[in-house]
């Protein structure tokens, strides 16, 4: 049996590798692409000095959104980040989500470590429980000294397909 064969049946695509030996033909997927490579030693995660795939599924959304019009959308499991600038002294970041379907794991918010501002441990929030939006964070801390921490932004959902998480109204101070 082909790795084709082997896929998830319960998807509504159809892959043209997905024809058994016999003839017949049937639902299959091959997986969800999570990101690609444009040269270089990068990983998924960007766990390398050289950085990350480009994540697939990220969309911007023009017509869901809180307070208002566009968002960020996710389509598909994976992350989206982006560098916060921080100062030194207190800082706080929080954002609004929405998962549409109210299933675990749950979107998640994390800041990444970075010992040259004071963030000595990774911080992740998790969304409660709910379709709507509700506010994820804040993510606290003390910065020592002005510098760059990452902040990813997570749909962690595999449960069905095509279950998109929003993302909106980023403060940070």
């Amino acid at each position: 049996m082909s790795l084709i064969q082997k896929g998830n049946r319960s998807a509504l695509l159809m892959s043209p590798g997905a024809i058994r030996s016999r003839g017949d033909a049937f639902y299959s997927s091959i997986g969800a692409l999570q990101g690609i490579q444009l040269g270089g030693p990068t990983s998924l995660n960007g766990d390398t000095t050289y950085g990350r795939h480009l994540q697939v599924g990220v969309l911007r959304n023009n017509s869901i959104g809180n307070p208002a019009q566009p968002s960020l959308q996710l389509d598909i499991p994976g992350m989206w980040r982006f560098r916060w600038g921080v100062i030194a002294g207190p800082r706080a970041i929080q954002i609004n989500v929405m998962q549409v379907v109210n299933g675990t794991p749950r979107p998640t918010m994390i800041a990444r470590k970075n010992t040259a501002v004071g963030l000595n441990a990774d911080i992740t929030v998790t969304a409660g429980s709910s379709t709507g939006w509700i506010v994820l964070g804040p993510i606290t801390f003390t910065a020592t000294a002005a510098g760059p921490v990452w902040v990813e932004l997570h749909n962690n959902y595999y449960g069905a397909f095509a279950t998109p998480a929003y993302w909106d109204h980023i403060i940070a101070t």
